[in-house]
């Protein structure tokens, strides 16, 4: 599963996706970026 449909998965069930640290939520390109460079391994996601 690419990185893309995990966050749709999420944002399809009304969940946003945070940072460990929980600074602001992510879009879909922060996400990607950050998968892309390997700046982060772990997520939060929530309502």
């Amino acid at each position: 599963m690419a990185h893309a449909d995990i966050f749709e998965r999420f944002a399809g069930a009304g969940m946003s996706i945070y940072q460990v640290d929980g600074s602001e939520p992510l879009d879909l390109a922060a996400f990607q970026r950050a998968y892309e460079k390997g700046e982060r391994w772990n997520y939060v996601a929530r309502p």
